[in-house]
């Protein structure tokens, strides 16, 4: 499964979450480890001369989700008009029904960090339209649960055509989403 951050709800430098939940076709959350994640960038030591920032890929699956630490958040550079990406990758065949969200949410100001359009694809194939979907803006507090929860495949948006094409596929056995993988992460 691939999320591409396509843009931010408004900074112009930096983009990130605070973490993602995957939910396999009966709605049970999928243990994620880090050897199934990978991104590009990868996290804000990437920078040259830049390191020991804690904000890490990692920290998107540590269960640590209601909070405005940034120790528990992930956050990268960002360049509007290129490629920000998620890679998960489930080591054998899953069945995806929805992915939970939740935005950067380190205090008002920073929530302009958060994500604001993504989109997704599993083994190359796109789950939500290609000019994405939106996703909600943090609230910049941690008083609330605001995690965002998006069925998959996000059928909301595309035409009748191309929702037609995706459940007509050979490879759909079933109403969600089925990535097949390789056995192991490429490491960019």
């Amino acid at each position: 499964m691939l999320l591409n951050l396509l843009n931010s709800w408004g900074d112009n430098f930096y983009i990130g979450l605070t973490g993602i939940e995957i939910y396999d076709g009966e709605g049970k959350p999928i243990p994620l480890k880090i050897e199934n994640l990978n991104a590009k960038p990868r996290d804000m030591n990437c920078i040259p001369g830049y390191s020991n920032d804690r904000r890490v890929l990692d920290n998107l699956i540590n269960g640590v989700n209601q909070t405005c630490e940034d120790q528990n958040m992930w956050l990268i550079p960002f360049v509007r008009g290129q490629s920000h990406l998620i890679y998960i990758n489930f080591q054998t065949e899953k069945t995806v029904s929805a992915l939970k969200i939740w935005n950067y949410n380190k205090s008002g100001e920073d929530t302009y960090r958060g994500v604001k359009i993504l989109t997704i694809t599993a083994d190359g194939v796109p789950v939500t339209p290609t000019e994405g979907i939106l996703i909600r803006k943090a609230p910049g507090s941690d008083i609330m649960n605001f995690g965002q929860l998006i069925g998959l495949p996000y059928l909301s948006g595309w035409s009748e055509s191309k929702v037609a094409l995706y459940k007509s596929m050979p490879t759909r056995k079933n109403k969600f989403v089925t990535q097949v993988t390789t056995n192991s992460i490429s490491y960019i």
